[in-house]
């Protein structure tokens, strides 16, 4: 099993720190920007995977209090300084760059998509059919600022939906109802790793268990 970038999606920071300390890989790749948002007061497993001199663009979690669909129109506005080709778009506290960002970029290259989300483990499968992960997303920056930018637009349609519901917060599943109520399928050619040709997404204890069927 070779992984690229892995998604501890427990948080479970003895775990992330082993991930950090054997499959952890600093690159450089002037292809991509990396954005990630984040607060100076959280950890930042993430950081461990950058080299010096790679675009990143850390994203601070400036509204107080935080609320995680917040998310949408930081990134979008990130979006709007890159100049790079692509951009990956990467959660801080539980991520980890497991190969080159060479590698990973000839990988989403040879998709052929303009999006490449994450899978993870989604109960809410009438919102979020294809379990769509926005903590680990990649794209070209053009596409994903097309659709960052335009998630807003569903926000009083969500809200009306699901504001009694614990679905209310999250920025994943706006985004995957605006992918699946808009046309920008039609814009966008978007893919959802399944093959986890990039991103394995785990959860509490998958790493460890699976640990000696990783390639170094």
């Amino acid at each position: 099993m070779i992984l690229n970038i892995l998604h501890l999606v427990n948080r479970n920071k003895p775990e992330v720190e082993l991930a950090i300390k054997n499959h952890s890989v600093k690159s450089i790749d002037d292809r991509v920007t990396i954005i990630s948002v984040c607060s100076g007061k959280c950890d930042n497993a993430l950081k461990e995977s950058i080299a010096d001199g790679q675009n990143v663009i850390w994203v601070d979690k400036c509204k107080t209090p935080w609320i995680n669909f917040y998310k949408i129109e930081a990134i979008a506005n990130a979006l709007k300084k890159v100049t790079t080709p692509y951009a990956l778009l990467l959660d801080c506290r539980d991520v980890v760059i497991c190969n080159p960002l060479k590698d990973i970029v000839d990988t989403f290259e040879r998709q052929n998509c303009d999006i490449l989300f994450s899978v993870g483990t989604c109960k809410q499968i009438h919102i979020n059919p294809h379990h769509l992960n926005g903590g680990t997303v990649i794209g070209k920056t053009d596409s994903l600022l097309s659709l960052y930018s335009n998630v807003p637009q569903i926000e009083e349609e969500y809200w009306n939906k699901y504001k009694e519901s614990i679905f209310w917060h999250s920025e994943q599943l706006r985004i995957a109802y605006y992918i699946e109520h808009s046309d920008i399928s039609k814009k966008c050619n978007i893919k959802y790793d399944n093959r986890d040709e990039i991103f394995k997404v785990w959860r509490n204890g998958e790493y460890v268990k699976h640990l000696d069927m990783i390639e170094n």
